[in-house]
């Protein structure tokens, strides 16, 4: 394998973990401040991870895990299959708002919602 498909390959790994850290970082209704205040890391590292422009370290990963009680298996799951499609569908933001919501819920009310989706499909 040549050098330059390598480096494409790692750099699509790493924008895939820096959707997926996108995505993680909104579903929990936190800024990309707010994150790199938590990894003593500027908001820039962070959109930086995010784009796929820097690699996250090891050591950051598990501290990124710790922080939204994800195992590391959260950010590997998928990159076998070169884009995980239940991040690309939360990537839209209409779609992440949602999923926010409804993780406030109580379980009637969220079967509830899901009925009334269901309903509205048809």
């Amino acid at each position: 394998m040549s050098s330059a498909k390598r480096k494409t390959k790692a750099n699509d790994i790493d924008k895939e973990i820096g959707a997926k850290l996108s995505v993680m970082r909104r579903l929990n209704g936190m800024s990309q401040s707010e994150l790199g205040e938590k990894l003593d890391l500027t908001f820039q590292q962070i959109q930086k991870y995010e784009s796929g422009k820097n690699r996250i370290s090891s050591s950051t990963l598990i501290r990124i895990c710790n922080i939204f009680q994800v195992t590391p298996n959260s950010f590997a799951s998928g990159l076998d299959d070169n884009i995980d499609e239940s991040f690309n569908i939360l990537a839209n933001d209409e779609i992440l708002n949602l999923v926010r919501e409804c993780q406030t819920l109580p379980k009637n009310q969220l079967q509830a919602v899901i009925k009334f989706l269901r309903g509205i499909k048809k």
